[in-house]
């Protein structure tokens, strides 16, 4: 479905005959009108189309975890981020790589 399409839509369904909403519907509507007031339905690809990568994320984590996955970092004699990358990413050749080239991946 393109933008056209979607709008296109938007509006037949703005078109139908209001439907008797129960207490906690109305309340449920209510909420969702104020969440979305002053913003236009958009389609998740163009949204997505906006968004440029920082390639930064700020991630808070037991202690626990971090002191784990930092220690197992050093053991494997890689940083705590090309770690975390790895074990996100399912790609042993991040690992594979420094040890072959000694390259970090930052």
């Amino acid at each position: 479905m393109n933008s056209e399409e979607f709008y296109a839509k938007l509006k037949k369904i703005d078109a139908l005959p209001a439907v008797e909403l129960d207490g906690e519907e109305k309340a449920s509507l209510a909420k969702a009108k104020k969440i979305n007031a002053g913003h236009e339905p958009r389609l998740l690809e163009d949204v997505l189309a906006e968004i440029e990568g920082t390639g930064r994320i700020t991630l808070r984590i037991p202690k626990t975890l971090h002191k784990n996955l930092t220690t197992e970092a050093v053991r494997e004699g890689v940083s705590l981020n090309q770690l975390i990358l790895h074990k996100i990413s399912g790609n042993p050749t991040i690992i594979n790589n420094y040890y072959a080239t000694g390259t970090r991946v930052e």
